[in-house]
């Protein structure tokens, strides 16, 4: 009696991380962010990836986890600017009808932001 409730267990733990990959999918690939700034607009490209059940992007100093979760997500990451030097940019938004659009902060500044998702290259054979 206990093969069935240790193999129900495992189908449902699979379930669920296959449900957490299925989820992070529509977040997948390259994102063009344009942040809305008191000097003008500001664009960065961010790709997310899918690492087991993971979803992350990548800066200068290496990978960093994006929480997501039911359509929403925030994720924050070092990075360097010219006018205003180092610090945290940090964004939290949601994914609608295939656009993100939420808010940025980094160091004492913030705003709203839009992305939209890059074509990707056919691979022709």
């Amino acid at each position: 009696m206990k093969i069935p409730v240790l193999a129900l267990a495992l189908f449902l733990c699979l379930g669920l991380m296959s449900h957490a990959r299925d989820s992070n999918a529509d977040m997948v690939g390259t994102w063009h962010f344009v942040l809305d700034t008191e000097g003008g607009d500001r664009s960065l490209d961010l790709v997310f990836k899918q690492n087991g059940d993971k979803l992350t992007t990548t800066a200068k100093d290496g990978e960093h986890q994006v929480n997501y979760a039911d359509g929403k997500f925030n994720v924050e990451f070092p990075m360097s600017s010219e006018e205003a030097g180092d610090g945290t940019l940090k964004l939290k938004g949601q994914l609608a009808g295939g656009t993100l659009t939420g808010e940025w902060q980094f160091q004492e500044y913030s705003g709203v932001f839009k992305a939209t998702k890059k074509e990707q290259p056919s691979q022709s054979r």
